[in-house]
């Protein structure tokens, strides 16, 4: 895993950004080392517990939660901004950035964070979810037994910024 993670030659900034897990898998063997506990314990969210069907993933998809869980986790961590511009970023295009777990752009109302999950296997599993918000106001979650496209994602987002903002 190792190997594959660091054999991937940089695309630069303002080039192409992709979304993969291989950094998450990387942390979580981190987390286990320095903490010389496992990655269950040492990175524990209250509510959330490694998954029956994917916990064999845990640092890059094997927790579940309920979404009010999910809520509480993703407004108590990102919704007052400061962790997103205190943790390691890289930035995606002008104003908008990808750090841990979470993509964000900062605007004039405040940090403005989103992010959607899935687990879409072929054959198998198909879940999801998607949380987004906004500094001080609003942290909205869902989720989903399928998988969207990209597209219906698209609809998704727009239609819960516009009744975020209203």
């Amino acid at each position: 895993m190792t190997y594959i993670a660091f054999s991937r030659s940089p695309l630069g900034l303002g080039t192409v950004f992709f979304y993969y897990n291989v950094n998450y898998a990387i942390l979580g063997a981190v987390a286990e080392a320095l903490a010389e506990t496992s990655y269950q314990k040492a990175c524990a969210v209250p509510g959330a517990r490694l998954s029956a069907k994917t916990g064999a993933f845990a640092s890059w998809g094997g927790w579940e939660m309920a979404a009010e869980d999910y809520a509480r986790f993703a407004d108590r961590t990102f919704n007052d901004g400061t962790f997103l511009r205190r943790a390691p970023r890289v930035k995606i295009e002008k104003n908008v950035f990808y750090g841990p777990g979470m993509t964000w752009s900062d605007t004039q109302m405040g940090a403005l964070f989103w992010h959607h999950g899935g687990v879409c296997f072929p054959l198998g599993l198909k879940v999801g979810s998607f949380v987004i918000g906004l500094e001080r106001e609003w942290t909205v979650v869902t989720g989903c037994d399928g998988c969207i496209s990209n597209a219906k994602r698209a609809d998704l987002e727009s239609v819960l910024l516009k009744a975020m903002l209203q």
